[in-house]
């Protein structure tokens, strides 16, 4: 279907929408689906026709090799099925992951179910927070497992927001879905948990990088188009620009979380020439709670071993904590 795909893998929250538009917005020769999230190579099946055709006409691939399209799907990443799934498809995969601060996404993330309503999210973040030991270390994932399963048991969360229905009730398709994690919306810690995830990535080229890194580093968007093997963009266009950086985080969450992301949507939109997506700015400009001084550093307290990690590797992403 495919001579080349660039996949580009979550996470949630950390600014794949706007690198998404601006690739396709700067490069003709990318083809873009009607959808920018079809989520198809995780919850779909490559031997089932029917799913197949929905794809193939997202991308108006009329039996002729596509050379050069892109999947900006926020699960691929979460799924090791999306990986295998993009090497049967394309001739050559490449994959392009951003990341953000754990602590940040994390908060963005929450905000994110919590603002949809209908009980998508019912509890509140500091009690999510403080129910996690703070030297819980590596197996906050599988502690937090267990918070989730409960909350789904007692209805403080929808559990069948992430259903075989899923595709159907966002997209209108005739089809039902896999599932390979109905709970994986609300693993606010555990999807913060990069270093983990990029075991579904086990070949093939992956670059990584880091919304932060996308608005304060000039030479990261040359970066990733080189990567890609796009021609430069003439004239030069910054990702993000830093007039009006994201300040509300230096408050320690000080403000109202929608302050937090329209500071970086007013950026955005003078860069990208695409609108937004409508989740996005009900993300932003929902009614959303304020996170204490404490709260937040519980979460990057509970999230050391991550920042750790990372701060060992050779791979700058820019984050301004630490986890201390």
């Amino acid at each position: 279907m495919f001579e080349e795909l660039i996949l580009v893998g979550g996470f949630r929250k950390s600014g794949t929408s706007s690198l998404h538009n601006y690739i396709v917005s700067n490069f003709s020769e990318v083809t873009a689906p009607a959808i920018k999230e079809p989520q198809f190579l995780s919850l779909c099946d490559l031997s089932n026709r029917e799913h197949m055709a929905w794809y193939e006409k997202l991308y108006g691939y009329n039996g002729r090799n596509i050379p050069l399209a892109v999947d900006s799907s926020t699960l691929n990443i979460l799924n090791s099925d999306s990986y295998l799934a993009a090497n049967k498809l394309a001739k050559k995969v490449k994959v392009l992951v951003v990341t953000r601060d754990p602590a940040k996404r994390l908060i963005s993330s929450y905000w994110h179910m919590a603002s949809k309503g209908n009980g998508h999210e019912t509890r509140s973040l500091d009690d999510i927070v403080n129910s996690i030991p703070v030297d819980i270390g590596e197996g906050v994932f599988d502690y937090e497992d267990g918070l989730i399963k409960k909350a789904g048991e007692l209805g403080d969360i929808n559990i069948g927001y992430l259903s075989k229905n899923y595709l159907k009730e966002l997209y209108g398709v005739g089809f039902t879905v896999n599932i390979f994690d109905p709970y994986i919306m609300y693993r606010y810690f555990g999807e913060s948990l990069y270093s983990r995830w990029f075991n579904n990535f086990p070949t093939g080229d992956v670059f990584i990088t880091s919304l932060e890194k996308l608005i304060n580093d000039e030479g990261e968007v040359d970066r990733v188009v080189e990567y890609l093997g796009l021609d430069p963009v003439r004239p030069k266009k910054s990702f993000l620009s830093e007039k009006n950086r994201n300040k509300t985080y230096d408050r320690r969450g000080s403000v109202l979380a929608g302050l937090v992301e329209a500071s970086v949507i007013k950026n955005m939109k003078k860069v990208l020439p695409q609108k937004l997506k409508e989740g996005i700015k009900s993300t932003v400009y929902g009614d959303v709670p304020k996170v204490s001084v404490e709260t937040t550093k519980r979460i990057e307290k509970i999230l050391r071993p991550e920042y750790e990690y990372w701060k060992a590797s050779n791979i700058d992403l820019l984050w301004n904590r630490n986890g201390s």
